[in-house]
């Protein structure tokens, strides 16, 4: 958690492809859905501050795709994964549909998961 994805903006329509090292059986994913950062200086809380993803499309390049919705609180930081029906993929797209406006029109991803399943 000591680095994230960030832009600018709401980010509705953006995207984070993930290129995994070969075809991956893939039964759980997850992110937590803004910027889980306090700054060290001031002590402000930047999760709190920026936009927080509410929505994802995750999309699997074996043509699975699953949406995955996310409580926004301020208060709740952490990973929210969810199991999905087992499906084998290489590349993993994230897709934001929604999210919720802070005082800083940025929105974050700060860790993803994807969660393999044992062979």
């Amino acid at each position: 958690m000591t680095t994230a994805w960030r832009c600018d903006g709401d980010g509705t329509g953006q995207q984070l492809t993930v290129d995994l090292a070969g075809k991956t059986k893939i039964g759980e994913v997850g992110l937590v859905p803004g910027y889980a950062k306090t700054d060290v200086r001031s002590g402000t809380d930047r999760y709190a501050e920026n936009d927080r993803i509410t929505r994802v499309r995750w999309v699997f390049d074996d043509g699975t795709t699953v949406e995955q919705t996310f409580d926004p609180a301020p208060s709740n930081r952490s990973m929210q994964s969810m199991r999905i029906p087992v499906t084998k993929a290489q590349k993993v797209v994230v897709e934001v549909l929604d999210s919720e406006r802070g005082d800083r029109n940025t929105i974050a991803v700060s860790e993803l998961r994807i969660g393999a399943v044992a062979r």
